[in-house]
């Protein structure tokens, strides 16, 4: 009897506690993800300036007047609709000095 006991108590407890564990552990995950795509859109726009900068200064004037080279390989609605999607791994960056 003392043993069906204990196992009702330990059911219900746990009742209790794992929507707290499940939710802290879900918000964790999602903070996590919120900083990686913050520092993915942080560095993308570090080496577009970066690169806006090394143009301007070259005296070449090889950008287009609205920047089309710029915006072409990364356009803003792949940006904003699929920034959960990149992978930090298949990102090559290259310098053009």
């Amino acid at each position: 009897m003392v043993r069906r006991h204990l196992l009702a108590q330990t059911m219900v407890e746990f009742a209790l506690v794992a929507p707290v564990l499940l939710l802290l552990i879900g918000a964790t995950v999602d903070i996590g993800r919120g900083v990686l795509l913050a520092n993915l859109l942080s560095g993308a726009a570090r080496e577009t300036a970066r690169l806006a900068a090394l143009e301007a200064n070259s005296g070449s004037n090889t950008l287009p007047p609205p920047c089309t080279g710029l915006a072409t390989p990364c356009s803003i609605t792949a940006v904003v609709n699929g920034a959960h999607l990149l992978d930090a791994l298949g990102v090559t960056v290259v310098y053009q000095d």
